[in-house]
């Protein structure tokens, strides 16, 4: 299979993410969880960290696919999927984007 093609499905794969992303509202999903924390509402909280877990398997996933992409054809600049990765702040203690 040719570059070309390669760097064709992997952007339909990361196009598909994104508009999951937007779909699924991740974001508002983050948000959510946060203030579930903060209320010490564990039912929620466990929902929506499954949900966490659950979409960033989907990030992980792409992110394979774009690191066995790097280590072969690392001409191609091919945009990460981390940045839609969800993670926990130690720190500040929330739930945040890798940026």
């Amino acid at each position: 299979m040719d570059t070309e093609e390669l760097s064709k499905r992997y952007m339909e794969k990361y196009n598909e993410l994104a508009k999951k992303f937007e779909e699924l509202e991740i974001s508002n999903l983050v948000e959510t969880l946060n203030n579930a924390i903060s209320r010490s509402d564990m039912a929620k909280t466990n929902e929506l960290y499954d949900k966490v877990l659950e979409w960033n398997a989907k990030v992980e996933k792409l992110s394979g696919a774009k690191i066995a992409l790097d280590i072969q054809f690392s001409y191609l600049r091919l945009p990460s999927p981390a940045l839609f990765g969800v993670t926990f702040d130690g720190e500040e203690k929330i739930w945040k984007f890798n940026t």
